[in-house]
């Protein structure tokens, strides 16, 4: 086989392999994932937000709709963190901000539903700012 065969043959066969970074980005959380760091949670959700959040600029509402469940379902593990392993300064607060992370990403799934951009930015402004404040570092 000639040279440039062969590389486009192994640049095929890695295209095949690869995802888009808003396929990756939304994925659940594995199913067993019981004990999760806080930092790597927070960080995972953060990946998710940023994935729905191209999803959103690109207007693939039903891939937007399933984002939001896979939010929501992140928020669920989040609430399931104990005070004692959140940063102090998140303790006095907590599962409050947890709790409107959900209460957000339910939000973005139901405007996905509708197709309403406008509601749908607002749930992601909420979204976006819970993840600042509840950061790890």
């Amino acid at each position: 086989m000639s040279r440039r065969v062969v590389v486009w043959l192994g640049v095929s066969l890695l295209g095949m392999g690869c995802q888009s970074v808003e396929k990756r980005g939304v994925e659940p959380l594995p199913t067993h994932a019981t004990t999760i760091p806080y930092a790597d949670l927070v960080e995972h959700a953060r990946r998710q937000l940023w994935a729905a959040q191209e999803i959103f600029y690109r207007d693939h509402w039903d891939e937007l709709t399933k984002a939001g469940e896979t939010l929501q379902e992140t928020a669920q593990h989040l609430l399931r963190v104990p005070a004692e392993r959140v940063p102090p300064r998140c303790r006095d607060l907590w599962p409050k901000p947890a709790e409107e992370f959900r209460t957000a990403a339910e939000q973005l799934r139901n405007c996905a539903r509708q197709q309403d951009a406008i509601q749908c930015a607002q749930a992601f402004q909420k979204l976006h700012l819970v993840l600042r404040q509840i950061r790890p570092d």
